[in-house]
């Protein structure tokens, strides 16, 4: 049996209690969307593609000017993987009551309540740099993802993990650092980044997974520490103008060499 669901004046469609927002798939695509008083969770790829069902029925590309501000009530415990996903290019900001318990914005960012998770940057979000706060563990799967406009990010000492797509296809991203603090870079982290051209991990990163770095064509140096233990077979697919930067009898020059990677030891 086909759930029943209900939309409102804004085009926002909802579980039949009125308890889940599915999709945002035909309201405003600028301005400021309120999510009402009541809803408990926001549903998996809910404003992902905000777009006219009309529009996209008729086959029109819909590049909308300006961008969507989403407001969170108090009553939201639960945000679904990828609520806020990379196809929803005009998210602008996403704004969290403060008296919600489980979560929180900070210049609209959407962040766990402590602020040690980070959920969210949205994707049409002004500004090309960004700095990841002090006090964020964990940059959540696919959080930065399709962010276009950053051209630098700055991460803090104390993140602990880059969940799997965290950066993916972040086009403009250039140069960047991670912090030793840092034990595993997820699989597709960084893939499709196709302007990223230097990398340095410092040293206490574990584990680079599967593709981390996949399909990054300009990529021309990383740096890889002693410390690095696994390297997965195509972390580095597509890569093809890499240095690997390492110290002899390493992980990292075991893996060069066994890859067919160009290296320089240091």
């Amino acid at each position: 049996m086909a759930q029943e669901i209900s939309m409102d004046s804004e085009g926002a469609v909802f579980s039949e209690d009125g308890k889940t927002l599915v999709g945002y798939s035909d309201g405003k695509a600028q301005g400021t969307y309120r999510i009402p008083g009541g809803v408990r969770t926001i549903g998996e790829n809910a404003f992902s593609h905000y777009e006219s069902i009309i529009t996209r029925l008729a086959g029109v590309e819909k590049d909308c000017v300006g961008t969507l501000t989403v407001c969170v009530p108090e009553s939201v415990g639960s945000i679904e993987k990828y609520a806020f996903d990379s196809c929803n290019r005009n998210l602008g900001a996403i704004i969290v009551d403060e008296n919600n318990p489980y979560y929180s914005s900070d210049d609209g960012v959407l962040f766990h309540k402590h602020g040690q998770y980070l959920y969210r940057y949205p994707p049409g979000k002004k500004g090309d740099s960004y700095i990841i706060p002090k006090g964020v563990a964990i940059v959540a799967e696919g959080a930065f993802s399709h962010c276009n406009d950053l051209k630098s990010i700055e991460f803090p000492n104390t993140l602990i993990d880059i969940e799997p797509f965290a950066f993916e296809e972040c086009i403009r991203l250039i140069n960047i650092e991670i912090p030793g603090t840092v034990t595993s870079i997820g699989n597709h982290a960084f893939s499709l980044c196709s302007r990223l051209t230097n990398v340095i991990l410092s040293d206490g990163v574990r584990c680079i997974e599967d593709c981390a770095f996949a399909c990054c064509p300009f990529l021309k140096n990383i740096t890889i520490p002693d410390s690095v233990e696994h390297i997965r077979e195509a972390a580095f697919m597509g890569c093809s103008v890499l240095t690997i930067h390492c110290r002899e009898n390493s992980t990292a020059h075991k893996y060069a060499h066994e890859n067919k990677i160009k290296f320089k030891l240091t």
